[in-house]
């Protein structure tokens, strides 16, 4: 199938198809008992060492679940920020909020472009697509910037 193929077969589906094949996924899952004692083996996992077998399969989608509501509530109840040597503190702490809110702008962009793929027809996509990866970006470069800041 060439690009062209999928891209019209792509479009061809109405929104409602794409919620339908979710669904669908979603009542299987349910009715999977081997599914359920992974989900209690996922568990254990994450509580001996802090992810799980099926963390890893998806990495960066478990790991922005997490680093959002992280660096809202870093951002919520933060009490110090890094500051340049002649920076007045509410200047800093200013800026550091707006930082943090790049970061955390970002990482939700990259959860949205997990999810937009169900939502849109082709060419919305590649638009929207583009839109949210500069957005993402952006907070990844302030991410790595200010890694070793992150604390409280």
């Amino acid at each position: 199938m060439t690009l062209e193929e999928f891209e019209e077969r792509l479009n061809k589906q109405s929104k409602a198809q794409k919620l339908f094949a979710v669904i669908v996924y979603r009542v299987k899952c349910f009715f999977d008992i081997e599914y359920h004692f992974s989900r209690i083996k996922w568990f254990i996992q994450r509580g001996k060492r802090g992810y799980s077998d099926c963390d890893t399969w998806n990495l960066y989608n478990y790991l922005l679940n997490i680093l959002v509501p992280a660096l809202e509530n870093l951002q919520e109840i933060k009490h110090g920020c890094p500051a340049n040597e002649n920076e007045d503190i509410e200047e800093a702490f200013k800026r550091w909020t707006d930082e943090l809110q790049i970061m955390i702008d970002g990482f939700k962009a990259g959860l949205d472009m997990e999810e937009m793929c169900i939502e849109t027809t082709y060419e919305d996509f590649k638009v929207r697509h583009a839109e949210l990866e500069m957005k993402f970006n952006k907070g990844m470069e302030m991410f790595v910037k200010r890694f070793w800041h992150l604390w409280d």
